[in-house]
């Protein structure tokens, strides 16, 4: 049976690679046909050799061949289990020749051909054990290497980009291995919370606002030790869009994450990046998920810390005081001006009575003056710059 075997490997080595190319498709797609001819006709050769010389499965060495191939899975990525259950497809279709060629051989001696076809279903198996653990090794091996290498080609051309300092947007692209002629939406996650330490949760906070977004693959690379930039490739798309997309999502209670908004090309992408990383400046704590639209203004006021902090001041007066009165006040005058100046309507979202909020109100205007309570859009700028910045813009209470 082995030397019939052993005579036609090249045959039957093309056969199994065409029966294993039209059961996996995604085989097909991601080799070569002489790729995968020349790992079946290796297996078979060994195991021929095997089987005449009487050796267990334990003696069987993987092919290079075989070894070539499953790196190569492992770089185009093809999923492991896809790659095992070629083997499992491969097993199937051995054991249907061997057993072929041992019923056809030992036909007329059942004595011989029971515990023959025994021995040679037990090798099988046992071959096709060690060999997919030997698969699994490898691919898990160069899969692991590939994806640190990778990893930092992406980061470096990334942080490139980043500073300017790349002009090939064509090369930069196959470097990424992400299209830089897309309209890119930045992403930044970072740890608020220092018991938040696994790069692995940062980047599935990444994935699920990508996801949320409608990209599936986006890049991501590391920002530092606990923070994550990802990349959105998408066709083009507004920034009203974006925030409907986004909804009402949130993020790990320790995890902030933030969104810029939609740019195309080269420039697009570190400008949606850069917005994304003044979101997390300015979103909330651990839990947020911060568009960039939503602190445009605060970010646009904030630009010059100095110049805010001499703002508020200048509008807020004795409010500017890091002291619980003070804030107090101020919260109950975003809430006046958040519901129409309305004295009822802001009682009862700060779930007061409307006398009270009467009283805090007059209280402001004695404390700021009568002509800035008319200056209402200079006033509410300075209360949002307190509400994102809090301690930074204020006097320290006495």
């Amino acid at each position: 049976m082995a030397s019939d075997l052993a005579e036609r490997i090249e045959q039957l080595g093309g056969a199994m690679s065409e029966v294993m190319r039209t059961a996996i498709p995604e085989i097909q797609e991601r080799s070569a046909p002489a790729e995968v001819q020349s790992c079946c006709s290796s297996h078979l050769q060994q195991v021929t050799d095997l089987l005449q010389t009487g050796s267990g499965a334990e003696a069987m060495v993987m092919p290079e061949p075989a070894m070539d191939l499953v790196r190569g899975f492992a770089r185009r990525k093809v999923p492991l289990e896809t790659v095992l259950r070629k083997y499992r497809v491969g097993h199937a279709f051995v054991w249907d020749a061997a057993s072929s060629a041992l019923r056809e051989g030992l036909y007329d001696d059942p004595e011989r051909l029971f515990p023959t076809l025994d021995g040679v279903s037990r090798f099988l198996f046992d071959y096709i054990d060690r060999g997919s653990t030997a698969v699994a090794t490898a691919y898990r091996e160069e899969f692991e290497q590939w994806t640190r290498s990778a990893s930092a080609v992406r980061a470096e051309t990334a942080y490139a980009i980043l500073e300017g300092a790349v002009h090939n947007q064509r090369e930069a692209s196959a470097r990424l291995g992400y299209d830089l002629e897309a309209h890119h939406v930045g992403i930044v996650v970072d740890a608020v919370d220092p018991d938040v330490t696994t790069t692995k949760l940062l980047e599935r906070e990444a994935l699920s606002a990508a996801s949320r977004l409608g990209c599936t693959v986006p890049l991501i690379v590391a920002g530092g030790p606990t923070t994550v930039w990802a990349w959105c490739g998408l066709p083009a798309i507004g920034s009203r869009e974006i925030v409907d997309r986004l909804g009402d999502a949130r993020s790990h209670s320790g995890i902030r994450t933030a969104i810029g908004r939609p740019a195309r090309g080269m420039e697009g992408f570190r400008v949606s990046h850069e917005e994304a990383r003044e979101a997390a400046r300015f979103a909330p704590s651990g839990g947020s998920v911060t568009p960039y639209s939503a602190v445009e203004l605060v970010s646009l006021l904030a630009s010059d810390l100095d110049r805010a902090r001499r703002f508020v001041s200048g509008r807020l007066g004795p409010l500017a005081v890091d002291e619980p009165s003070a804030a107090e006040l101020r919260h109950t005058l975003r809430a006046f001006f958040a519901h129409g100046a309305s004295y009822k309507h802001a009682a009862g979202a700060l779930n007061m009575h409307h006398n009270t909020v009467y009283m805090r109100i007059r209280r402001v205007t004695s404390l700021v003056g009568p002509a800035m309570m008319d200056r209402r859009v200079e006033l509410e700028s300075a209360l949002m710059l307190v509400d994102a910045l809090g301690p930074e813009l204020l006097e320290p209470a006495a």
